[in-house]
């Protein structure tokens, strides 16, 4: 008879100790719940890099239209007086842009723009 009631109070301890352990849990609310569901969803954040991939489109299609610059120069110079051949001095810049005829540069850069704004509707939609 003595074994029952400590058998009886090793149980009612060990179920007093799980009882306090799922008192102790943090509650949550559920616009908390679901702020941490958007931060952490996969599909959120594969359409947030679709809209930073367009953005990098458009920044390649707008570095086709943007003209390049380029500066050269050569100085040519002789010490010896005996040398026969004059001081050479040549500086320039060339600025250099090319399009094509039928403006597919233009375009791209068109399409790019509306690429961003589909993504950023697919972004929201999500």
């Amino acid at each position: 008879m003595k074994k029952m009631p400590l058998q009886l109070l090793i149980v009612l301890s060990i179920v007093f100790l799980f009882q306090i352990s799922a008192f102790s849990q943090t509650s949550y609310s559920l616009h908390t719940l679901i702020t941490m569901a958007n931060k952490l969803s996969e599909t959120i954040k594969i359409a947030e890099e679709d809209v930073q991939i367009a953005v990098q489109d458009k920044k390649r299609a707008l570095s086709v239209l943007v003209p390049s610059v380029t500066t050269y120069g050569a100085i040519t110079k002789y010490k010896d007086d005996e040398e026969a051949t004059p001081n050479a001095t040549t500086i320039g810049i060339k600025l250099t842009q090319s399009f094509t005829l039928n403006g597919k540069e233009l375009i791209a850069f068109d399409v790019t723009k509306k690429t961003i704004q589909s993504t950023q509707f697919s972004l929201e939609s999500i």
